[in-house]
């Protein structure tokens, strides 16, 4: 198992409070997975499509308020300027065709591990919450790419959004 590096640097106290509430949510989303489990559900099924709905839903919200075909206003939504501090995100790249950027915190695995996960299980549960991004993706007119993760004992996240061509006109 790798070990995890998920320590944050930025500690202002607005920003440790809502990676708190990041943290709290992935706990909830964790419980509820495994009370599926236990009732004989699907549970990452269930999981994975529930948060790929709601990555849908506010995909074509944001779509609806971009300005534009390309990802330029993309950055308004995914690792806007709160989050850049939550996930401590390092933007690489920035236009009408690529969004890409590392975070190099995840509330979303502290939360997890203090619910005691690690491994497969954390690795599995990570995937699960990307599958938002995937959903926005979708509804934006994206492909989205996950790299590496904090999950798997990575650095960083490796999240990227490209714009498919075939939506250049919509």
């Amino acid at each position: 198992m790798a070990e995890i590096k998920n320590t944050p640097t930025i500690q202002d106290e607005e920003v440790v409070a809502l990676r708190n509430a990041f943290a709290h949510r992935a706990r909830w989303l964790k419980l509820l997975l495994d009370e599926a489990k236990a009732r004989g559900a699907d549970w990452e099924s269930i999981g994975r499509d529930a948060v790929r709905k709601c990555g849908r839903e506010n995909g074509t919200r944001f779509k609806a308020e971009m300005k534009g075909p390309g990802l330029t206003d993309l950055p308004c939504f995914v690792g806007a300027k709160w989050a850049r501090k939550v996930f401590e995100i390092e933007v690489l790249e920035e236009n009408e065709d690529h969004y890409y950027m590392n975070f190099h915190h995840c509330p979303l695995v502290s939360g997890w591990q203090m619910e005691g996960v690690d491994g497969e299980e954390l690795k599995c549960l990570c995937d699960i919450a990307m599958d938002g991004d995937r959903g926005v993706a979708e509804a934006i007119g994206a492909d989205f790419v996950l790299g590496k993760t904090i999950a798997d004992g990575d650095d960083v996240c490796e999240l990227r959004f490209s714009r498919r061509k075939s939506e250049e006109n919509n």
